[in-house]
């Protein structure tokens, strides 16, 4: 790639490294704005590592409760179904007229 000082973009540089190189208030603005821009990248980066965490230990919890809810529903569905037709039975026998 070649470097043109006839183009907006070239020019740009040139003139931000001459800044740069002469001034060292413009290096010490520049640095500090570089140290807050990557401290903020990587507060970001943080953040959406711990939202995936957070996602996968969400998605883990739920299968471990739908695993654990059908074990325990696998185990007492005749109770279930005998509940059912208790309560069915209650409910139409309170409903007729003595």
């Amino acid at each position: 790639m070649k470097f043109r000082l006839n183009s907006p973009v070239g020019i740009a540089l040139t003139v931000a490294g001459v800044v740069l190189a002469l001034s060292p208030e413009a290096r010490k603005a520049t640095r500090r704005l570089l140290v807050k821009g990557t401290a903020s990248l990587l507060g970001a980066v943080d953040g959406v590592k711990q939202s995936a965490v957070d996602v996968t230990d969400t998605a883990a919890e739920s299968a471990s409760n739908t695993t654990r809810y059908l074990a325990d529903s696998a185990e007492n569905i005749g109770d279930t179904v005998a509940d059912t037709a208790w309560n069915n039975t209650e409910s139409v026998s309170d409903a007729a007229p003595h």
